[in-house]
């Protein structure tokens, strides 16, 4: 067996000249020595050390210097492969993004140190080309996942179909960052900030922290303090990597409004008072993979550093301009509280550049909102304002903080209807907060009733669809099996897996959602999980823990005004293993006409 391994690969390696191999479905080969054990040369040996001899064979002819991807290996393998896929295929839909965010947060831990996790590939084609659903947020969701963590990169999208935003996703995630994780075991659950700390030597320290929002429904609101960073107190620079705008600069921290499965890159920096260094447009790290040298001289108020860039790629520099500073000469321009350092070389290398900077006698302005005014638009509660001097604006929705944004509009979708809405914006500066001025107030009026048939949920699609496992079925389980729990059969419902979100648009046209839910059969009484109901985001049903084997439980929910309806399913708090959920007898009750 031996001979045989060393044969083929000298034919692979030396014959054919490849530098990169991938072994697939390897979580069941590991595997093969117990149910093949009689036809062991060596029957003394354990399953793991059979299977790492034939990889310590491979290697042997491979060498140090070819890649050798192996697939579901995992810790058999350390030693023996430079790379691991470490989970199922993925595809370009949200649904088929899952795969990817499960085994980052389960093996992210042991990327770079054990071998270069992958993840499986990036996809970032546009919605409606090659199967692709993908949103531009969810594009960039994937991009900025991958590039953040450093683990391994390949790109499945025909490059010369890609429109320029989206080949822009891929340009600043490459090549794979030199990021060493510091976690020493799996992530619980989907964390909703990745903090990346840098620190490089002539360059400075700061931190890279990607925010994520991956609920598929709602928006989601999260701070960025300084203390849940690690940081001492201060003031400090919230600059936005993929938008290239400085957010605020603050000393409580940030607070971000994300929409559904959307994601935001902040540049984290400590304030001083002269203007400061905030990015590249080389990589998602912003200097940690370009920057060669970057410092600050205090005499001549210059920036002077030295990058490497990519031939024919405009290259730019970042600098903040706090009160009290503009530039002296004409290398570079200014945008807002910006100011933008551009360069350009006709092939790849080194370039130094120089910055120089002056004080000015300019006033230091909050900022003003002139011209407040709320409409409503559709579902949304639109509020614009015109700004004046302003680094971003605070909106409040009844006295809450809602979003802090640069523009000067929100697009507020409040859940509650019949209830009066009123808000107020205020500018943001260099030291802080301004004055809120009164913006108005809305109430949301109820959705007229409109009227539908009664409809089974399996034919019909939902708005979104997302889970941890396999995808969504029809009539049948997730492994395409009739529908049965406790030992019933059900000719109609939904098979799902959980951890799984199914969102349906219903718009006041039904009067009642009734199922049955429970484990299927199919695992053999395993499997725990908890299904939950959401109407228009307010929890209307928990399951409690169902286990396999259990009888279904009867969901009766009214639907009177009702907008969206979202089906979930968690695990029972033991992780996802065999966790096949079903919604038997899902069916919507339409109002009459």
């Amino acid at each position: 067996g031996r001979q045989w391994f060393l044969d083929l690969f000298a034919m692979i390696i030396n014959e054919w000249g490849y530098e990169y191999v991938k072994i697939d479905g390897q979580g069941g080969a590991r595997w093969a020595p117990e149910a093949f054990h009689d036809r062991l040369a060596n029957p003394a040996l354990r399953p793991d050390e059979a299977y790492r001899a034939g990889l310590e064979a491979i290697k042997s002819v491979m060498g140090p210097e070819r890649f050798l991807l192996n697939c579901g290996g995992q810790v058999d393998s350390c030693g023996y492969c430079e790379g691991m896929r470490t989970g199922g295929d993925v595809g370009p839909s949200w649904a088929g993004m899952q795969p990817a965010i499960q085994c980052t947060m389960s093996s992210l831990y042991l990327n770079h140190i054990a071998f270069w996790t992958d993840p499986d590939v990036v996809c970032v084609r546009p919605a409606g080309r090659d199967g692709s659903s993908l949103s531009f947020d969810q594009a960039r969701m994937w991009a900025t996942l991958l590039g953040i963590t450093g683990q391994l990169l390949m790109a499945s999208d025909r490059m010369y179909d890609l429109p320029e935003d989206r080949v822009e996703l891929l340009r600043r995630i490459y090549p794979v960052a030199d990021i060493w994780p510091m976690e020493l075991y799996p992530l619980a659950g989907r964390p909703s900030i990745f903090d990346l700390k840098v620190s490089k030597e002539n360059v400075g320290v700061w931190d890279i922290v990607a925010v994520f929002n991956w609920n598929d429904a709602q928006n989601a609101q999260v701070t960025l303090r300084p203390e849940d960073l690690g940081l001492p107190p201060g003031a400090y620079l919230f600059y936005d990597a993929w938008e290239k705008q400085l957010l605020a600069c603050e000393r409580d921290g940030l607070v971000l409004s994300l929409p559904p499965t959307s994601c935001r890159v902040i540049v984290v920096r400590a304030f001083e008072e002269h203007p400061q260094l905030l990015g590249t447009s080389r990589h998602i790290t912003q200097g940690a993979d370009d920057l060669l040298e970057a410092k600050w001289d205090a005499r001549t108020a210059t920036w002077r550093g030295r990058s490497l860039v990519v031939g024919d790629d405009p290259y730019e520099l970042r600098f903040s301009l706090p009160p009290g500073w503009t530039l002296a000469d004409r290398t570079a321009k200014q945008e807002g509280p910006l100011a933008v350092l551009t360069l350009r070389r006709p092939d790849n290398g080194e370039v130094a550049w120089k910055v120089t900077f002056r004080k000015a006698r300019t006033a230091e302005p909050v900022g003003g909102v002139e011209n407040p005014r709320v409409t409503q638009e559709g579902k949304d509660i639109v509020v614009a304002w015109d700004g004046r001097d302003a680094i971003a604006y605070r909106v409040y929705r009844n006295g809450e903080l809602i979003a802090q944004v640069t523009e000067t509009r929100l697009a507020d979708r409040p859940r509650k209807r019949g209830v009066a809405y009123r808000y107020e914006v205020a500018p943001v500066g260099w030291r802080g907060e301004g004055a809120r001025v009164w913006a108005g107030e809305v109430t949301l009026q109820p959705l007229p009733r409109g009227t539908a048939p009664d409809t089974w949920l399996d034919e019909i699609e939902p708005v979104t669809a997302s889970q941890d496992w396999g995808s969504l079925h029809r009539r049948r389980s997730v492994e395409g099996n009739p529908i049965s729990i406790g030992g019933v059969v059900y000719e109609r419902g939904l098979g799902t897996h959980a951890n799984s979100s199914l969102r349906y648009q219903i718009d006041n046209r039904y009067r009642l959602f009734e199922a049955l839910v429970g484990v299927d059969d199919e695992k053999g009484g395993a499997g725990t999980v908890v299904f939950q109901v959401f109407a228009d985001g307010e929890k209307v049903f928990d399951s409690g823990v169902m286990r396999g084997g259990e009888p279904a439980k009867k969901v009766s929910i009214p639907l009177d005004g009702v907008e969206e309806l979202e089906l979930v399913v968690t695990d029972g708090g033991d992780g996802i293993t065999c966790d096949h959920a079903d919604w038997a007898e899902a069916r919507l009750f339409g109002n009459p006409g």
